[in-house]
């Protein structure tokens, strides 16, 4: 994920998030990352619904 990471965080810094915010935001790219095995730029919106389906089912995303 490596340069999708550092831009991730770079943009995070710029939007002034707090750095428990940037560390969260990027925990959870990573993991949304190693869920599927691809690179971010191969993924989208279905991706991302099923993965929040997937921890839905374990008990373990927000509620919508």
């Amino acid at each position: 994920m490596g340069a999708v990471y550092e831009k991730m965080k770079a943009d995070l810094k710029l939007r002034q998030y707090s750095p428990r915010t940037e560390k969260s935001y990027l925990y959870y790219a990573a993991r949304f990352v190693r869920h599927f095995g691809r690179p971010p730029a191969e993924m989208g919106k279905a991706e991302i619904r099923q993965l929040l389906l997937a921890l839905q089912e374990r008990g373990r995303a927000p509620p919508a």
